[in-house]
Formats: C-alpha cells, structure tokens, sequence
C-alpha cells in the first residue's frame, strides 16, 4: 500500500448503501489491533505508522443482499456491482488522465 499513490478497497455491504458508495478514507488509528478485523482507516493508519506515507485512499462498497453461502450473486447484487465497476473505471480513466497531465507539467 505504502507504494502506491492511491489505493481503493472494495466492499460488499447490506446496510447504508443504495447500489454502491465511494468515499474518501482518512487515517484513524484502531483499538484493539488485530490484522483479522481491520477497518480500512486503521490500515491507511498504520501505513503512515510503518512506512511514512498515506496514500490517497478510498472504499468503494457495493450492496448485496443475500449473505448465505451460494453460487454466483443475486440479480440486484450483479447489477449493483456493474454499476459500480462502469463508476469505477471512468474514475480510473480520470485519474490516469490526470496523471498524464502532471507528467507533461513535470510534477
């Protein structure tokens, strides 16, 4: 993580999101530690803790709806995810565009 410029987690959820949500992480130290029950604000924590850096971070979660263990998603949850992953992608044609921007720039 400390080697990248931005870095997104992506999360199923079933509360608070409509079809999916992409939000800005701040860093937020965690109590108690344990690496099996990280939020994604304790890890972007601890990567300035370790490593001295903190890249621009953010959650993308998608809503889902059945948590039993099945086969494939449902209906809603596929769609959701395509939604997601067309938001997605425009973001990451943005901010490769960007980045060939300062690179002409000689940022």
């Amino acid at each position: 993580m400390s080697e990248f410029d931005i870095v997104v987690f992506v999360d199923a959820t079933n509360a608070g999101v409509e079809d999916f949500s992409f939000t800005k992480i701040e860093p937020k130290s965690q109590s108690p530690f344990t690496t099996h029950a990280m939020f994604p604000s304790g890890v972007l924590f601890l990567c300035g803790e370790l490593y001295g850096k903190q890249p621009e971070t953010y959650l993308l979660q998608v809503r889902g709806y059945e948590w039993e263990m099945l086969e494939g998603l449902s209906e809603q949850a596929e769609r959701n995810l395509w939604k997601a992953f067309h938001f997605f992608r425009a973001k990451l044609h943005d901010w490769i565009e960007l980045g060939q921007e300062h690179e002409h720039e000689g940022v």
